[in-house]
């Protein structure tokens, strides 16, 4: 188990635990998504994490544990408070850590049960007690159980991802507030083999006793811890976007942004004053489904590249001058290309710059039989910068201003990818 710990706002200089998490690799761990901060902050989430130790206050294995720093933080994007879903987050540690990481239930999709029901499973937290312990054994509980006793929703239903666990039939011990996020395991049952974690500490009824506890189920989120795992550790996000427009960003998340024609869109923008670069857009009426559209792009750094819609044909411009389809140039620092035009393909114009690829594309649509009436911007990143980023893509960049310096020195570098699309389809 680890502590994740923050500043104490009313005390200068106290760090606090708040949640619990698991070490799952050398470099990672899962936690509970409600305890990040709200998704506009999410940027920011650096809390100390603490390895190794079994007291709040480190009291017990004095220079034995190990304190990381995060360098990047991902928040399921599908998690909903209300309904207490894909509540789960996984957090890139600045180093390796020297201790065994728990091993990971099989993937068991819901309704399947990941263990039978009735198996003891053992929590772990430093949230509050009635006695002293910081761990208590539990029963894994049948979903139609834990659907009755605690809800809020059908627990043997597949978008359901939640499990419970409890000590019936009077449920005297249970987490409590500040376990969030903690271990729910399966100990091992052979010395030197590592524990195997079931479940996330999610929620409860409030009062830490009395019903069960509702647990992220470990089983049914490994494709998504999984695969985000890999990108953590690989550096690479990859984005889709739809609607008017909508966005997939850095971390996956799915965001609209609402405009009025002619307003300006801030895609991705340098948070440093000057900026370094910028990547920003303006909104128009998209002429069939009156809907919000991205109608022109501007990047600028080593040179400033336009693109914009004239009767349905995509115009390039580099510095102030016409950029003709089959161009190329050099630019400082990088490239320009505006490929050659092809029978119903999408246009494509590639900008290169250091560590960064912008693809602005006028996609060819078949029902209507010609190109759509808006643009595309993708964004592809191949280091970590050491400045936070801005905009509707920037806003979703899960490594903020210091985590970028140390997440480079730490080696953490690959493509990461986002994507902005213009209007609905």
């Amino acid at each position: 188990m680890v502590s994740l710990r923050l500043p104490n706002e009313f005390n200068e200089g106290q760090i606090e635990h708040f949640c619990g998490g698991s070490l799952i690799g050398e470099r990672l761990v899962v936690t509970a998504a409600h305890c990040f901060p709200p998704s506009r902050l999410s940027k920011r989430f650096r809390p100390q994490v603490v390895i190794g130790t079994l007291t709040r206050d480190d009291s017990d294995r004095p220079g034995r544990f190990e304190v990381r720093s995060v360098v990047a933080a991902v928040k399921h994007p599908g998690y909903n408070k209300r309904m207490k879903l894909n509540d789960v987050g996984l957090l890139l540690l600045d180093q390796p850590s020297k201790y065994q990481p728990i091993a990971l239930a099989p993937y068991k999709p819901k309704p399947e049960m990941p263990l039978p029901a009735g198996t003891f499973l053992t929590a772990l937290g430093w949230g509050d007690t009635i006695a002293q312990d910081t761990n208590t054994q539990m029963r894994i509980l049948a979903y139609d159980t834990c659907t009755r006793l605690l809800g809020p929703t059908n627990f043997s239903k597949p978008w359901n991802t939640a499990i419970c666990a409890g000590n019936p039939p009077h449920y005297f011990s249970g987490v409590c507030q500040q376990d969030s996020g903690g271990p729910l395991f399966l100990p091992s049952a052979a010395r030197g083999q590592p524990d195997v974690l079931y479940g996330a500490v999610s929620y409860g009824n409030g009062r830490c006793i009395g019903a069960p506890d509702g647990f992220t189920s470990i089983a049914a989120m490994r494709p998504w811890i999984d695969k985000t795992s890999e990108q953590l550790l690989a550096g690479r996000w990859t984005g889709d976007v739809w609607g008017d427009p909508y966005v997939r960003g850095f971390d996956g998340s799915l965001s609209n942004y609402q405009g009025e024609p002619g307003e300006e869109l801030d895609i991705l923008t340098a948070d440093v004053d000057p900026p370094k670069f910028s990547l920003t857009g303006v909104l128009i009426k998209e002429p069939y489904m009156h809907t919000t559209a991205l109608g022109s792009v501007a990047f600028k750094w080593s040179a400033t590249v336009k693109a914009a819609m004239r009767n349905f044909r995509m115009v390039v411009s580099l510095d102030g001058k016409p950029f003709a389809p089959g161009s190329s140039k050099d630019i400082p620092w990088g490239s320009v290309e505006y490929d050659q035009e092809q029978p119903r393909t999408a246009r494509l114009l590639t900008i290169r710059q250091p560590n960064m690829l912008v693809r602005i594309s006028q996609r060819y649509g078949p029902a209507p039989g010609r190109h759509l009436p808006f643009l595309d911007v993708s964004v592809t990143l191949t280091r970590l910068f050491p400045f936070p980023l801005d905009g509707v893509l920037g806003e979703t960049f899960v490594t903020g201003r210091y985590g970028a310096k140390r997440a480079a020195g730490a080696g953490a570098a690959g493509p990461l990818t986002a994507s902005f699309t213009g209007s609905a389809s």
